[in-house]
């Protein structure tokens, strides 16, 4: 452990002010992730039933908690695919429950369109946290990288 704060010592003292903040922007991405972990435990554990009506339905969220599946690995799920959603346009995840051809993803069986606005009315502040703090953090780890890269 000493090694690696030695070393982060001679990189600030030997390096330009830019070096310093690239430095800072990758512990802060670490920092941001760690803590948005973190929030999604609490909020997760707390809105537990509506995350597994939203994922599974209602009857069969329960067999998932029986099974031992963990909801928050499949929040994360949720939130990656919801970026795409939003963002990107890309309709195909959350199809309409009207839509006899398209079927939502098989980890998320219950996630249609409509089941997702529902969702959103009531945990628009935790979506909007997550994929603020996924997108920051990625901004931030993205520049450190092509810093390193190119510089």
């Amino acid at each position: 452990m000493n090694e690696i704060l030695i070393a982060f010592k001679e990189i600030v003292d030997r390096n330009t002010i830019l070096t310093n903040i690239m430095f800072l922007m990758f512990f802060l991405s670490f920092i941001i992730l760690i803590v948005l972990h973190i929030y999604n435990k609490i909020y997760v554990s707390n809105h537990k039933n509506d995350f597994l009506d939203l994922f599974f339905g209602k009857q069969n969220g329960a067999e998932f908690t029986k099974v031992g599946g963990d909801v928050l690995v499949i929040a994360y799920w949720f939130t990656t695919y919801y970026s795409s959603y939003k963002f990107f346009s890309m309709k195909v995840f959350f199809p309409s429950l009207y839509d006899k051809d398209n079927k939502p993803l098989s980890i998320m069986p219950n996630t249609y369109k409509e089941n997702i606005d529902i969702f959103e009315l009531k945990h628009k502040r935790w979506l909007v946290v997550n994929l603020g703090s996924i997108y920051l953090a990625l901004i931030f780890f993205i520049s450190f990288l092509v810093y390193g890269l190119f510089f």
